[in-house]
């Protein structure tokens, strides 16, 4: 599961470990990873829920000509 870490200024737009982070806001897809630096700098962490995807439409089926 992937977490947004917000930072305090955001004018930030800059890549930090591999993240980048544009108008104060980076995803980190490493879960552990973001709130361990969100923890360690004082930044807010918000857990990103997996979205789910709709089933692919099939295309319909095609008349056979005669």
């Amino acid at each position: 599961m992937a977490v947004k870490v917000i930072v305090p200024n955001e004018n930030y737009s800059e890549l930090y470990q591999g993240v980048q982070f544009k108008n104060g806001e980076g995803i980190f897809e490493d879960e552990k990873l973001g709130k361990s630096i969100a923890e360690t700098l004082g930044y807010k962490v918000e857990t990103i829920k997996a979205e789910k995807k709709a089933p692919a439409k099939k295309a319909p089926a095609k008349k056979k000509a005669e």
